[in-house]
């Protein structure tokens, strides 16, 4: 928090709180773990001023930038785990498996506890194994839990359906993991949109303390020849 008075002869008096540092640059705490700030005065010409604005607007920008990176970060992890996770259903679905594992754990391996499927166990190749899916967590789920995880409506796959009713019922998980790529795409679509529009903002902002500053070095060399 600061406040700015005028002082007279073009100068102006910027009063701010400001955490207090060792000599090392390490922040200072009291008692309570909390940092100990301490009221700071100082006189700026109108250059100094501008600078020091665009310098607080500057970093308002780097910090609303680098979150909005994280925001895509996060939603392109997204985006990939949802196209893994369809092409693990897809793969099922021509495979004829269930889309769940046996609470006994005879359907599918287990990627989490290292269970590999067995070629010679048929009843492992019925279900869904238990799969990671990068940046998603530490726990490994079958498909019916990937579907929980993203909370997206779901349609129970049977492995003992007839054929055509099993694929429709995979088509139909299909097609909602499919219509939330769809939004999470549109969704990190517009995040790039904004993280340039910060990126420019903060680097006009720049350009236009530069400026000021050119202005008054210049004036004040004409007013010393």
């Amino acid at each position: 928090m600061s406040s700015i008075n005028y002082a007279g002869n073009g100068l102006f008096n910027v009063t701010q709180e400001v955490i207090v540092r060792d000599g090392n640059g390490n922040v200072t705490y009291d008692g309570n773990g909390n940092p100990v700030t301490e009221t700071v005065t100082k006189t700026l010409d109108i250059a100094s001023l501008d600078m020091m604005l665009r310098s607080e607007q500057v970093e308002q920008y780097d910090q609303e930038v680098a979150d909005q990176y994280a925001e895509i970060k996060a939603s392109n992890e997204k985006r990939k785990a949802l196209n893994d996770l369809l092409a693990k259903m897809r793969s099922y679905k021509s495979e004829g498996r269930d889309d769940d594992t046996k609470a006994d754990g005879s359907w599918g391996g287990d990627e989490q506890h290292g269970t590999e499927l067995s070629a010679s166990n048929s009843d492992e190749s019925k279900g869904s194994d238990r799969f990671y899916l990068d940046g998603q967590g530490t726990e490994a789920r079958s498909v019916d839990g990937w579907m929980d995880y993203f909370g997206l409506t779901k349609t129970d796959v049977q492995f003992d359906a007839k054929g055509d009713k099993r694929d429709s019922q995979w088509d139909a998980n299909i097609e909602a993991v499919k219509g939330l790529v769809d939004e999470v795409t549109s969704d990190s679509e517009m995040m790039m949109l904004r993280f340039r529009q910060l990126v420019d903002k903060r680097s006009t902002a720049l350009q236009e303390a530069k400026s000021t500053m050119q202005s008054d070095k210049q004036l004040k060399d004409r007013i010393l020849q």
